[in-house]
């Protein structure tokens, strides 16, 4: 008790009603001012995570043909699991290791795992001139084309409105991955 007779109330270790409502409304203010540009970065990510997908299927793609000892094309797909048109990355790829050499696979070149699906929706992946349609890997592990001429190039990973990667792939079979200095249209 205390000296006048009376037991004295202490205060407890929670929040009052006006403070946890307002609480509540500075987090609410945070989170709209956060929200578009929390957005904006996981849509890039995506666009990152598009980027090391092809870049992990070519590397994979490289490696099978150095393990197979054979030349291992990588391509656009295309419905029927055949190679697809030129610029169409997003669609999807697949690679087959080319017993006959006529760069299309065919009953027996056997597929090589690294099929995938198409990129996520608003996403484009397209490659340039050397790389549009295919990439062909050599026992060595050397990018060339059917022709046997180098093959080295960049695919640019994009989503309008957003900064893209451009995935190259250097004439030994290498890719790195770099950020676009600009938005893609």
């Amino acid at each position: 008790m205390g000296q006048d007779g009376k037991e004295g109330r202490r205060r407890g270790g929670g929040f009052t009603l006006v403070e946890l409502v307002m609480g509540v409304a500075i987090a609410a203010i945070l989170a709209a001012a956060a929200g578009p540009s929390f957005a904006r970065f996981l849509a890039e990510q995506r666009l990152l995570d598009e980027a090391r997908r092809l870049s992990d299927a070519i590397l994979v793609a490289r490696s099978e043909a150095i393990k197979r000892n054979g030349v291992v094309i990588l391509c656009t797909l295309a419905p029927g699991g055949e190679c697809g048109e030129a610029d169409r990355w997003h669609s999807g790829w697949m690679a087959f290791e080319d017993r006959d050499g006529d760069g299309e696979p065919g009953a027996d070149d056997p597929l090589v795992p690294v099929a995938e699906p198409a990129a996520a929706g608003g996403i484009t992946i397209a490659g340039n001139g050397p790389v549009e349609r295919y990439l062909r890997f050599t026992w060595a592990g050397n990018a060339r084309l059917v022709s046997g001429a180098l093959q080295m190039g960049t695919f640019t990973v994009c989503r309008s409105g957003l900064r893209g990667y451009r995935v190259v792939l250097a004439n030994t079979g290498r890719t790195r991955i770099e950020r676009l200095a600009d938005e893609c249209a």
